[in-house]
């Protein structure tokens, strides 16, 4: 299993927002590779903070490309549709828990990510060594 939780490494995603994301404002076409997604709380993490600095109208231009080898494909599923069990969502602040994490109907135990969120994000199970420069090119890689 996938070592990594949500948030994780916040001040890097703090530089990235800092220093990337004024460089990106303005672009119509926005696309960013995380390789080794896992079970999706590190993109997730990249898609909220982008879209807390990048604002509505720069945001619908970010295309986040979410990849992993895992083969049982039960990360694609997960990353899909953003469902987390309420104990996975314990780092994350409680400004973006309340904001970004919808409670799912018939019950509290699991939250799913919201669709504005969501649908920034394209997961495929992928060979970092057989990326296709023209399906993803130009790409902002993120590891």
């Amino acid at each position: 299993m996938a070592f990594t939780f949500f948030f994780r490494d916040l001040q890097i995603l703090d530089l990235i927002m800092e220093h990337a994301v004024p460089q990106l404002m303005g672009r119509s076409n926005v696309k960013v590779w995380d390789a080794g997604c896992a079970m999706g709380q590190e993109v997730y993490s990249l898609a909220i903070l982008c879209a807390e600095h990048m604002g509505h109208f720069a945001y619908k231009n970010l295309k986040i490309f979410a990849t992993d080898i895992e083969e049982s494909n039960d990360f694609g599923d997960i990353v899909r549709s953003g469902i987390y069990p309420i104990e996975d969502l314990q780092r994350v602040p409680p400004l973006f828990f309340e904001k970004y994490f919808a409670p799912l109907e018939g019950g509290k135990e699991r939250r799913q990510v919201i669709d504005a969120v969501r649908g920034r994000i394209t997961y495929q199970r992928h060979r970092t060594n057989y990326l296709s420069r023209s399906a993803h090119a130009p790409v902002i890689p993120f590891r």
